[in-house]
């Protein structure tokens, strides 16, 4: 089995991102290979592929939002019924595919990151979808900031993916992890 640090490495590399350099034998965290080729990259991603990938999905709590505000004006009809039964929807399909998947549900700040921090401290995942409602809603830029950066402080090894709404988080996990093979 490869570390996450390795499949993370390959996810960075591949997409552009950065070209990191693979860490010193004695910084690995399993002494797999002394080296490894770009060539052999590849592999390392199907390895994960291969295992059930963990995912949280973190957004806002549907009750706590209003969508008579014009900040939601680009969600026409939206409420949030159907905000969460999309969420939940979009777990169901998740689980179906193979992946483990599970909600965070955060306040506007007063306990988002703490929320969100014990969450990610529970278990470690392979990939955290930060929804639409804390993304792509001006006024929530600083939550946003702030709970990127309490993923990235508490499981920086997790791939960071975003949805456009409550109905897409497959297909945000899928860019980064194939949807995992069923037994």
């Amino acid at each position: 089995m490869y570390s996450q640090n390795y499949i993370h490495f390959y996810h960075l590399t591949e997409c552009g991102i950065g070209k990191a350099k693979i860490p010193e034998p004695s910084l690995r965290t399993e002494p797999i290979v002394r080296a490894i080729s770009e060539s052999s990259l590849p592999f390392l991603k199907m390895e994960k592929a291969m295992t059930e990938v963990s995912v949280l999905m973190v957004g806002l709590q549907p009750d706590l939002i209003d969508f008579s505000d014009p900040a939601y004006a680009a969600f026409p009809g939206m409420t949030a019924e159907k905000v969460m039964a999309g969420l939940n929807a979009d777990q169901a399909r998740l689980t179906a595919l193979g992946y483990h998947a599970s909600l965070c549900l955060v306040d506007f700040g007063e306990t988002a990151e703490r929320v969100l921090h014990e969450r990610l401290g529970e278990k470690p995942v392979d990939c955290v979808m930060l929804g639409a409602g804390l993304r792509l809603i001006a006024k929530n830029t600083a939550l946003f900031e702030k709970l990127l950066a309490v993923v990235h402080r508490t499981s920086p090894n997790a791939t960071i993916c975003f949805n456009t709404g409550p109905t897409d988080s497959a297909e945000a996990v899928g860019r980064w992890f194939p949807p995992p093979q069923r037994a």
